[in-house]
């Protein structure tokens, strides 16, 4: 029992050097991100140690709790910096997607793992926001070659769309115009990728053209100008309702995601 305390407290304090890290580097997302999965790793060991106790004391407890604040200290900054892989990203998520499926269908398999590392940040946002770890599965379908992996990659294509959404609510007030219709654009073209899928069914042709026209009136939500100069404001609450409509309808075709 003795033993398996120490441990527990050893992980707890290498936890908290690597929470306080993620503290001090919150604003720069990849400092943070690295920061909290230590710290992370380092709170699940301590926790480990603690629930192969067979006896629980005070001084236990209190350690119960210590992580228990741990974890969600995690989870704030995690959450904090999970709209912010833009600035990560060395190229546009759509191009690599697109790279990873012409490579596998031609089975240049080493090409495909290699670009994996320039959609991690993606991928680790997803994890934040709606706790859905992709990495794992993306990684395991790549070694099986089997079909999976295109099902996989459409699940990262899907939630990308819509974290980029929930981005462009988030940061709706803080960026210009022009950027959150540059993020949408990059969530059309994340789509464009999609629809070839969506269209194998071919009863779901009306559904792709709705789709389509729904992401096209959305686009007017963040704003625009006529031809006669009027302007249109942007309605942030009237886009974060038809990009739900969207995603509802994409999940449609891909309930499994």
């Amino acid at each position: 029992m003795g033993k398996n305390k120490v441990v527990a407290k050893i992980w707890l304090a290498k936890a908290k050097d690597d929470l306080a890290f993620a503290k001090a580097g919150w604003q720069e997302s990849k400092i943070a991100s690295v920061a909290c999965v230590l710290s992370q790793q380092a709170a699940e060991k301590a926790l480990k140690s603690l629930l192969e106790l067979e006896n629980i004391n005070i001084e236990v407890k209190k350690l119960f709790c210590t992580i228990t604040i741990l974890m969600f200290c995690l989870f704030f900054i995690s959450y904090s910096n999970a709209g912010v892989y833009q600035s990560e990203l060395k190229i546009a998520p759509v191009k690599v997607y697109k790279s990873m499926l012409d490579n596998f269908k031609n089975k240049r398999y080493e090409k495909v793992e290699k670009a994996i590392p320039f959609v991690e940040p993606v991928m680790n946002t997803i994890k934040a926001r709606f706790g859905v770890d992709i990495q794992p599965e993306i990684k395991s379908a790549l070694k099986a070659r089997n079909n999976n992996f295109y099902i996989t990659l459409e699940k990262l294509i899907f939630y990308d769309i819509w974290n980029i959404f929930t981005l462009i609510i988030k940061e709706g007030e803080n960026q210009s115009p022009q950027e959150l219709k540059l993020w949408y654009k990059m969530a059309y073209a994340n789509y464009l990728l999609l629809s070839p899928v969506i269209l194998q069914n071919k009863e779901n042709f009306t559904l792709d053209r709705k789709i389509k026209k729904m992401f096209k009136e959305t686009y007017l939500c963040l704003g625009s100008e006529s031809s006669y100069g009027k302007k249109i404001p942007m309605d942030l609450r009237l886009f974060e309702e038809r990009s739900d409509e969207i995603i509802e309808n994409i999940s449609m075709v891909f309930p499994e995601f």
